[in-house]
């Protein structure tokens, strides 16, 4: 993958990609992505949906999702002393 810098975006054009992306409920950089790709006729990627877990979806019961929820809790925690 490679990167690119956009320099010189007036404020109007900026404002309009952020209105058009916040409008498709996409980030900039997808938007942006997509757009191009269209005005050069590059076919999008599709995205594949799998259907790896759907045995498991809604096999638990409240219980053991409250369970789960509660001995997972501490993940959330954030350790100041690690961003110093």
């Amino acid at each position: 993958m490679h990167n690119l810098h956009l320099r010189n975006i007036d404020d109007h054009l900026m404002l309009v990609l952020k209105q058009q992306a916040a409008k498709c409920s996409m980030s900039m950089n997808k938007f942006i992505l997509m757009t191009l790709k269209s005005c050069t006729g590059v076919p999008q990627q599709r995205v594949s949906v799998r259907h790896d877990f759907d045995e498991f979806l809604g096999s638990w019961t409240t219980a053991e999702a409250k369970d789960f929820e509660k001995n997972t809790a501490y993940f959330s925690d954030i350790d100041e002393t690690m961003w110093q």
